[in-house]
């Protein structure tokens, strides 16, 4: 009942019932309703955002052996412990944003320290800078070109590490070649000027020339996905009358099975 109402299967989605049934289902045991309640505590728009609740129930999901576990706890993971850096959490806790980054990363998320690093850069926490410094580092190692190029940028400016605009070439560099558009418009910009580099206006050329391309690619890409999306949001009438008259059969009986009050979650 949960997915009915969460994924509209019936032409309707209703997350405030699908929220109760999760709820309901986790509490008789059903592991996937587990990792399901967690994510909407996680989410917070069918019921309070609670970071904690939402851990207790996606890790008894996971060790109670649902299949997607790993992944579901990988990805929450991924996400709060920005929360835990931004104040989104309700709270701001260096230790455990970087304690789940670690997690996160431990179970496959490549990506988890360049986010963190990303959520220090622009966060007023003590010595951000330099914890964003090492948090792209960490993710450096997993050889990201987006972190070799945030890396380069905190060379460049002095972020969290004493300039030096040759190592910050040398990663512009590093990303540029994997083809990350920021590093090749500041390693082209290099090269045309003679910064940190010898200068080489050909090369520079082609560096600029080919991230105006992919800068162009991206934007075609995005204006791509608002069509989609607009399409989906006109048909959505159309979508939403589907299965109509089989929801108004079952709605009497399950209103009376939807509680009025949801129990209280322990944390413990």
């Amino acid at each position: 009942l949960g997915k009915i109402y969460d994924e509209g299967i019936m032409g309707k989605v209703n997350q405030d019932r699908a929220f109760r049934y999760y709820l309901l289902a986790a509490e008789r045991g059903d592991t996937s309703a587990m990792l399901m309640t967690g994510m909407f505590y996680a989410q917070g728009t069918s019921t309070q955002k609670d970071l904690a609740a939402a851990e207790m129930w996606i890790r008894k999901g996971r060790d109670e052996g649902n299949p997607d576990g790993d992944m579901t706890l990988r990805g929450f993971l991924s996400v709060a412990c920005g929360e835990y850096i931004t104040g989104a959490a309700g709270s701001v806790d260096p230790a455990k944003a970087w304690h789940m980054a670690e997690e996160a990363e431990a179970l496959g998320d490549k990506e988890a320290f360049l986010r963190l690093g990303l959520a220090f850069t622009h966060s007023g926490t003590k010595d951000h800078a330099a914890k964003a410094f090492e948090c792209y580092k960490r993710a450096a190692r997993n050889s990201i070109p987006a972190a070799w190029a945030a890396l380069g940028l905190c060379y460049e400016a002095g972020i969290g590490v004493e300039e030096d605009i040759e190592e910050a070439v040398k990663l512009y560099k590093k990303a540029a070649e994997k083809g990350d558009p920021f590093a090749m418009a500041h390693y082209g910009y290099a090269l045309a000027n003679g910064e940190g580099i010898e200068k080489d206006e050909k090369a520079a050329r082609l560096f600029q020339n080919v991230n105006d391309i992919l800068t162009r690619e991206i934007e075609k890409l995005s204006k791509e996905n608002n069509s989609i999306d607009q399409m989906i949001e006109e048909n959505k009438p159309a979508e939403e009358s589907f299965g109509q008259e089989m929801e108004n059969e079952m709605s009497e009986e399950l209103s009376e099975e939807i509680p009025q009050e949801l129990p209280q979650v322990s944390t413990d």
